[in-house]
């Protein structure tokens, strides 16, 4: 299937290799880079107590951005594919996704990828980091500073499928977050233990449960779980024929914990699983 990608850059840094490869697969593509506007200390700062968030007005500011772009692509029939920063401009992408005027009804579910659950709210942060709350927000779980580019809008607990939850990389005040049982998720060590079988079975349910999907990918996951795995997720996500959008986000982090990839093999497997999960 043949789309109209508007690319949201964060990180200029690797946008090149991703219009290349969406190109080449048959996409028209565009570029908005919003990059200079998030040129900030924020996605590597130090502890602050607990109950403040660190660099907020910044956050906001990269935030309303992103919800702005999201919004004007997916209202002409786009699909954007935001790059860079870190899992906390998941909350302006999916946020401009649940806009009414976009959504019009329809369920959106979040296929969310990531080792980390991103589930702290402002009472249980200690490092105060965005990136630790954007879930949790998505989920409409406190008030936040962080919700205002998207006002209430909320998705639904059953409308979210959690892919890659790495218990070492969890806290118990996230986790005590995600007990309802309407949450889905398939954590790594099931996925090692059970195969792939289940996962696809887990996403087929899932799909058949929404109108439209969108997707968020933390590349810190890849030190869980392997590039093969992950490209043939990607696969399957794209034959439901439901995504709309998608997040590739945290190259640098992705690089910095894997102790065999460069930043040049975590940015290719980037753009395959662009290409992927978009075709």
């Amino acid at each position: 299937m043949s789309r109209t990608i508007d690319v949201i850059c964060i990180d200029a840094l690797v946008a090149s290799r991703f219009l290349e490869a969406l190109k080449v697969s048959g996409h028209t593509v565009s570029l908005k880079d919003i990059s200079k506007i998030s040129e900030s200390a924020m996605f590597t700062s130090a502890a602050r107590s607990y109950g403040r968030t660190q660099y907020k007005k910044d956050v906001v500011s990269i935030l309303g951005s992103v919800c702005a772009q999201t919004f004007a692509s997916l209202r002409v029939g786009h699909t954007p594919l935001i790059l860079g920063g870190d899992h906390s401009i998941a909350i302006g992408s999916v946020g401009a996704a649940l806009a009414p005027d976009i959504s019009q009804g329809k369920h959106l579910g979040l296929v969310w990828i990531d080792a980390h659950d991103n589930a702290h709210t402002t009472a249980t942060t200690f490092f105060g980091h965005a990136k630790r709350m954007p879930l949790a927000i998505l989920l409409g779980r406190g008030a936040h500073a962080l919700r205002r580019p998207i006002g209430n809008r909320r998705i639904t607990d059953a409308h979210v499928l959690w892919v890659g939850a790495c218990e070492e990389d969890c806290d118990m005040k996230e986790l005590n977050l995600f007990k309802e049982p309407t949450l889905s998720f398939f954590d790594q060590e099931r996925l090692r233990n059970r195969g792939w079988m289940p996962l696809y079975q887990e996403l087929c349910s899932f799909a058949r449960s929404v109108d439209a999907i969108w997707v968020s990918i933390d590349l810190g996951v890849l030190k869980g779980i392997d590039q093969r795995t992950m490209l043939l997720f990607a696969e399957e996500l794209a034959m439901t024929r439901k995504i709309v959008g998608a997040d590739i986000i945290d190259h640098t982090a992705a690089r910095e914990e894997s102790d065999v990839q460069g930043f040049a093999n975590i940015a290719a497997f980037a753009a395959k699983f662009a290409v992927r999960v978009l075709q």
